[in-house]
């Protein structure tokens, strides 16, 4: 087994982001995925690199199934560049295979283009394309692609490119046919609740594997020309493949309507929290499906998701301003819940005091290196972000500590009983601060989300001075429809994908 060094770093890394940035990841299908064997993941996309980390740690038997990725062959000319990139587990093409497999005039090299190709050498040039990729499969190793060609935010799939059925029909075509076991491609979706914020939730779904074994006889069908073959088989493995990422994923008919579904939900379920993750995709599509493409209620959710959009406040706060029996003012039925909150604020300063610099630094990250409208690019450099800004805090308290008179850290490693050596002392240290951060993290995980709509409510509050909620005919600062009226639906523009997720 190959140690991966670089591999199993990132994947560490992953698994932090995955467990501090997410309040809960859930992954079903495990069965579904090989214990050994080639193994193509073909997955969603919606969230750029931390796809890629969901998928190296929620992976099945991931001690020993190191996920493979492509990377531009250009990133190995440097010796150096090219071990740290093999030991990432990145695998060196020269070109998206995604989109040089279905032109069926692609070539290694320089090429008349007065000059169509014979299909011999097609066949030779699509191998020598994929040539890195069969030879991890030949080993048994794991290749993870994102068949839709990118990480975009949409109301659906729009596009399953080829280069994961030409992965398996070529890893065929490569050796003795038949003799050889057969690639296995597992459908992918990973679904985020809302990929972009804090504390929001994943779930993965690995679907039934699509065995190219179950194409051999067509595949290698004497009667038919083998470049006609392959093509054929590539086309119905995509197409099987596409209707199974649509089967485990929200789709819908337009943006409008992914609007209206959030806005829906949250009526519904007021808190998203309470809809468990294994249900999270078929109620959204059943709401999807619902809403239809043009009615009176998908119009009005619309309109109060762009509402809710604009003034930046969420429908559960809203709700429970709203939600008393009795006919006193919210503020008043929020003064009385302030005790509790000051409670737990007090409770949050531990915390607090680790966790503040992330705060910054990944909201700076976000700011300096994503453009606002992508949301699909915010995620990854939030996450990156606030764990160096913790990291570096951490190092500083640490250091702080160190450095104090009459240590206690300093003391649990150079103090102790004579047979314990400075090596284990210092392990010990480590450990204790290890789990000091990691109680600390669930602590302040646990408490922010409350805190934080404690906050927004009081915001709600202040903004809507002098309107009260319960009083009759809405108080002296009522919102007439004639003042909704810039809050329109929003409108998809063309070449964008990014707004609202879902």
């Amino acid at each position: 087994m190959e140690l991966k060094l670089v591999y199993r770093g990132l994947r560490k890394v992953s698994d932090w982001i995955l467990d501090g940035y997410f309040s809960e990841v859930v992954v079903e299908g495990k069965e579904n995925v090989p214990v050994e064997g080639p193994l193509v993941i073909a997955s969603t996309h919606s969230n750029d690199m931390i796809d890629i980390a969901a998928l190296a740690v929620t992976v099945p038997h991931r001690e020993w199934r190191f996920l493979c990725f492509w990377a531009k062959s250009d990133m190995f000319k440097n010796p150096i560049a090219a071990a740290i990139l093999r030991s990432s587990g990145a695998i060196p093409v020269r070109r998206n295979p995604n989109k040089a497999s279905s032109r069926s005039g692609a070539t290694s090299g320089k090429s008349s283009p007065s000059k169509p190709q014979t299909s011999a050498e097609d066949m030779a040039a699509r191998a020598a394309l994929f040539g890195s990729t069969t030879k991890v499969l030949d080993k048994g190793g794991v290749v993870g692609l994102f068949p839709e060609g990118g990480s975009y935010t949409g109301w659906r799939i729009f596009q399953v490119l080829p280069g994961a059925a030409w992965c398996g029909v070529e890893h065929a075509r490569s050796g003795k046919g038949r003799e050889k076991k057969g690639v296995a491609i597992v459908p992918t979706a990973i679904t985020y609740t809302d990929k972009a914020k804090f504390l929001s939730r994943i779930h993965v779904r690995y679907g039934e594997p699509i065995l190219l074994s179950s194409y051999y006889d067509e595949l290698f069908d004497p009667e038919v020309e083998p470049n006609v073959a392959a093509n054929t088989v590539v086309k119905k493995i995509t197409a099987e493949m596409e209707k199974r990422l649509v089967g485990m994923t929200v789709n819908a008919p337009d943006w409008e309507t992914i609007c209206a579904v959030k806005a829906a939900r949250n009526i519904l379920w007021g808190d998203e929290d309470r809809i468990r993750l294994q249900d999270w995709v078929s109620i959204n599509q059943r709401l999807a499906e619902a809403l239809g493409p043009a009615s009176q209620a998908k119009t009005a959710l619309v309109k109060y998701h762009s509402l809710l959009y604009h003034a930046d406040v969420r429908h559960s706060v809203l709700e429970s301003l709203n939600s008393s029996d009795t006919p006193s003012p919210p503020i008043l039925s929020t003064i009385a819940r302030l005790p509790l909150t000051l409670v737990r604020f007090i409770a949050f300063l531990p915390s607090l005091a680790l966790f503040w610099p992330g705060y910054i630094t990944g909201r700076l990250a976000s700011k300096a290196f994503t453009n606002p409208l992508e949301e699909e690019a915010q995620c990854q450099f939030k996450s990156v972000g606030a764990g160096l800004g913790i990291a570096f805090n951490l190092s500083v308290i640490l250091g702080l500590l160190w450095r104090a008179p009459g240590s206690a850290l300093k003391r649990l490693v150079f103090e102790g009983n004579d047979h314990r050596s400075l090596w284990a002392s210092f392990g010990q240290g480590i450990s204790a601060a290890y789990l000091g951060v990691w109680v600390l993290a669930k602590w302040h995980n646990l408490l922010v989300n409350q805190l934080q709509r404690a906050s927004k409510t009081f915001d709600v509050l202040e903004d809507c001075e002098g309107l009260s909620l319960h009083w009759p005919n809405g108080g002296p600062w009522t919102l007439h429809e004639t003042s909704l009226s810039c809050y329109q639906p929003f409108h998809q523009t063309e070449g964008y994908f990014g707004g609202w997720g879902s």
